[in-house]
C-alpha cells in the first residue's frame, strides 16, 4: 500500500478533514490533498510528524508492513508467524487481532489459549 493510500486511510479513521490534518500537522489542506493523491510526497520531517500524529511507524506509512508500530509488534511477538503472516495480509484482519490482544491482556487472560484458538481457525482455512 502506498503512502497516499495509508495517510488517507489514517485520516479517515479519525474521521478528519483535510483541513484538520492540515491544521494538526500546521499543512495547508491542499498540500494534505497533493500528498493523498499522490501529487507530491512528504519531506523527511513531515513524514516523522505524519508518523507521530497517527502513532504508526514509518514503515507502516510507508507500505512496507502492515504493522502500524512498535506496541503492535510487541503484541504480536507472543504468536506464532504463521499466525501473523496470515493475519498481517489483511490489515483490517490485524487490526482486530490486535484489538482481541489488548482485551485478552488487559483481562489476564492468557495468550496461549488465544492461540491456540487462533491457530485452529487459521488451519482450517483453505
Amino acid at each position: 500500500m502506498l503512502l497516499k493510500h495509508r495517510l488517507k486511510q489514517l485520516r479517515t479513521e479519525k474521521k478528519l478533514t483535510q483541513k484538520e490534518l492540515g491544521d494538526h500537522l500546521e499543512l495547508t489542506p491542499a498540500t494534505i490533498s497533493f500528498y493523498e493523491i499522490g501529487r507530491r510526497t512528504p519531506d523527511y520531517e513531515t513524514l516523522i510528524n505524519i508518523s507521530n500524529y497517527f502513532d504508526v511507524s514509518l514503515d507502516y506509512l510507508l507500505g512496507k508492513t502492515h504493522i502500524r508500530n512498535s506496541q503492535t509488534a510487541k503484541y504480536l511477538k507472543d504468536l506464532p508467524s504463521k499466525i501473523v503472516n496470515e493475519l498481517s495480509s489483511e490489515p483490517e484482519n490485524l487490526n482486530k487481532l490486535m484489538q482481541t490482544i489488548y482485551v485478552a491482556k488487559k483481562n489476564n487472560i492468557q495468550i496461549k489459549g488465544l492461540v491456540k484458538v487462533i491457530e485452529s481457525v487459521i488451519n482450517a482455512i483453505p
